[in-house]
């Protein structure tokens, strides 16, 4: 089944490729670890200007596609698409986006001139996405200048994400009014919501970029910076913060996983 998979992905680009608007193809790294044992294979198609439906219908019926599953099933950003489709009984998502927009869009990213991009202060996902894809085609060496852009995390970034995300956590009323009141869906609410600006603080500390939660927690054993069985205590927060009775002690440990972030605070 591996191998079959993996013959009919390679199938499937390289009809793609010939499609001239398709610069670069590249590989979601998550499916490297095991690429053809995953459910969904993500790919990332780099084009001057996105092909057409009826044309990317063409390819993919020459390229040996089982089903098609969707066709501009989402928009990924403001030049992008999304299809998907079916390969040896899996998804394969095939993300089009727009060179010119890409390119801009990471180099406004880690020079800091764009603070807000896709909806969300500092997306350094896209730079880690970009960082760590495995590169199947590369017609004019794109992918490889992406690549260079996000080679280095930026200080100047780190220093600005950093201090952005924890000015939102100094923001407590929600979850002292949660604890308070005893409101475990407020609470869940909240805690999630600042869950995502802690992660960020402490990749932004450490000088990497926050791909997004998935197994975001091992990966914090890996850094030099981060405080004291930070992940298991995290993870407390989330277990002991879905029921009133133990929503109070959720709060503490919370409030004392914020406390030694500062203390170990040294970007300047």
């Amino acid at each position: 089944m591996q191998e079959t998979m993996k013959r009919e992905l390679y199938e499937l680009i390289n009809i793609i490729v010939q499609c001239e608007t398709v610069r670069a193809i590249g590989l979601c790294r998550e499916a490297s670890f095991e690429m053809y044992m995953w459910d969904e294979i993500e790919l990332f198609l780099y084009c001057i200007e996105i092909p057409p439906v009826t044309e990317r219908s063409q390819l993919y019926a020459s390229g040996g596609v089982q089903e098609v599953r969707a066709l501009k099933a989402f928009k990924t950003n403001s030049s992008g698409v999304r299809d998907c489709v079916l390969l040896s009984g899996r998804d394969v998502w095939l993300n089009y986006l727009i060179l010119e927009d890409e390119f801009t869009g990471l180099a406004d990213i880690v020079s800091c001139r764009r603070t807000e991009a896709e909806g969300h202060p500092f997306a350094t996902g896209r730079c880690a996405a970009i960082r760590d894809m495995i590169v199947l085609y590369d017609a004019n060496g794109f992918l490889r200048n992406f690549k260079e852009i996000v080679a280095v995390y930026p200080n100047s970034l780190a220093v600005t994400s950093y201090y952005y995300h924890m000015r939102q956590l100094d923001d407590k009323e929600d979850l002292e009014l949660a604890v308070k009141q005893r409101d475990v869906f407020l609470f869940h609410s909240a805690v999630d919501s600042a869950l995502e600006h802690y992660l960020k603080a402490v990749f932004a500390l450490n000088k990497a970029y926050f791909p997004g939660r998935k197994r975001s927690v091992p990966m914090l054993s890996c850094f030099a910076n981060v405080p004291r069985l930070c992940g298991m205590r995290l993870l407390d927060v989330i277990r002991l913060g879905v029921r009133e009775e133990t929503m109070k002690k959720s709060f503490e440990i919370w409030e004392s996983l914020v406390e030694d972030l500062k203390r170990i605070e040294y970007l300047r």
